[in-house]
């Protein structure tokens, strides 16, 4: 079993993200989910879980105001952190829109 520390931060500044949603799905042997861990991080951007098993865990960061953060981690220390650097939502692509590099005649 290991002690998991998450760090949110934004990736602008490195400023902490207070109240983000931390959801952990550690994974079994057989790619199946053992359960879910919800967490909120407090004003230093910080969650911590204990006991969680060694192997694959499904790590999910929700933010207002930033793009939803996912990414498998592997546990298989006693004592890990993981520092999570939370981005702006992008605009996004129009076909619409001019994207040459030159300017329309």
């Amino acid at each position: 079993m290991s002690s998991l520390k998450i760090v949110v931060v934004r990736d602008s500044d490195g400023k902490p993200l207070r109240s983000a949603q931390v959801v952990l799905h550690p994974i079994n042997r057989k790619g199946k989910s053992q359960g879910e861990m919800d967490l909120k991080t407090d004003v230093d951007g910080r969650a911590s879980a204990d006991a969680i098993p060694f192997g694959t865990v499904e790590l999910q960061v929700i933010a207002k105001g930033f793009q939803t953060f996912g990414q498998d981690y592997e546990i298989k220390q006693p004592e890990m952190e993981i520092t999570i650097k939370m981005k702006r939502p992008a605009g996004q692509y129009s076909t619409y829109e001019n994207h040459d590099d030159k300017k329309p005649q």
